[in-house]
């Protein structure tokens, strides 16, 4: 299960606060909450400081947004050695905190 609360600062800039698990069909929320944000133009970031697992597919569409600039902050020490693996596999830059 996965809890998406979404934070909207003044100047328009969107936080996602993750808490839970990002697998399975939370993948695919969690997406559309991104696109949705994404597609008005919006400074989108997410919180993962309470995240405790993410699958496969949620590595790879972290890894996506991270590419289109969605700042990713709080990563959980779990969270960020499963992306850092995921990433190492397909030749993506290392993260940077």
């Amino acid at each position: 299960m996965l809890r998406i609360t979404t934070i909207q600062t003044e100047s328009g800039a969107t936080t996602l606060q993750l808490s839970g698990s990002i697998s399975g069909v939370w993948v695919k929320e969690l997406q559309d909450c991104c696109a949705t944000s994404l597609v008005n133009g919006k400074a989108v970031s997410l919180d993962l400081s309470d995240v405790q697992y993410a699958d496969a597919a949620a590595l790879e569409l972290l890894s996506n947004l991270k590419s289109r600039n969605v700042a990713v902050v709080g990563w959980t020490p779990l969270v960020a050695r499963l992306l850092d693996a995921y990433e190492a596999t397909r030749g993506v830059k290392e993260r940077k905190c």
